[in-house]
């Protein structure tokens, strides 16, 4: 058994990959289920503050779960715009809000898994059905920012942390925006033709691939990155 920790932006996400981790055996902490506002800091949304106690919300965390074996961090910019039109804050808020909490909250996880010479980490990078458009719109330059800053905080952290710790990356184009959103509602039917599997992704799918990562299976891999859009990137 794994102990797993889910940190995130997107509650539904999260909490598929959640409920596989258990179905499969393993004890899982997943923020978005925390009602502690401390632990919920742990989240990435811009409308959390930029600084976050890290090192403090682990204390209390790790006080009740001890050290984890697995980390899950899910990100993804909300805050679309086009490239003339962004200002400084608007780029430095995009690192700020998703990249640098994602460093901080991966080096901390690390910590232990260093001492114990294993451990999993999986990165999510989500971008929300609203902000889908098959074809590309232009008013998508803070994901392009947020798009490569990913992949470079990805690159550091596996180079930094092999040969016990992996780092792996789930990318996510077009998902359901909640567990609660009907497959006829309108982002998601006009999205969905577009996609040469005729449906976007639910968390399960997501599940599929993070629990993957996790597992002795993928024991050597790391620095892979799974792209999970049905298709889509093909048809674009």
């Amino acid at each position: 058994m794994k102990s797993v920790l889910v940190a995130g932006g997107d509650c539904a996400i999260n909490q598929g990959i959640a409920e596989r981790f258990r179905s499969l055996g393993h004890r899982v902490t997943d923020t978005c289920e925390m009602r502690d506002l401390r632990n919920r800091q742990l989240e990435v949304p811009p409308d959390i503050p930029g600084y976050v106690d890290v090192e403090m919300i682990f204390e209390g965390i790790e006080a009740d779960n001890g050290p984890f074996d697995v980390l899950v961090v899910n990100t993804h910019p909300i805050c679309e715009a086009r490239y003339m039109g962004m200002t400084k804050s608007d780029f430095t808020s995009v690192v700020e809000a998703h990249i640098s909490k994602l460093e901080r909250i991966a080096k901390r996880a690390a910590c232990p898994m260093k001492l114990a010479q294993a451990g999993r980490i999986i990165l999510i990078s989500h971008r929300p059905i609203l902000s889908c458009r098959i074809p590309p719109a232009p008013d998508q330059a803070n994901w392009s920012v947020y798009e490569e800053t990913f992949a470079a905080a990805h690159r550091s952290l596996v180079l930094e942390l092999a040969p016990f710790i992996t780092v792996n990356a789930v990318t996510l184009d077009i998902t359901y925006p909640s567990l609660t959103e009907p497959p006829e509602c309108p982002e998601v039917k006009g999205v969905a033709p577009g996609i040469p599997m005729g449906r976007v992704a639910q968390p399960g799918d997501v599940a599929t691939a993070v629990t993957f990562f996790a597992s002795d299976a993928a024991e050597y891999i790391t620095g892979a990155a799974i792209r999970i859009d049905g298709g889509a990137s093909m048809a674009g």
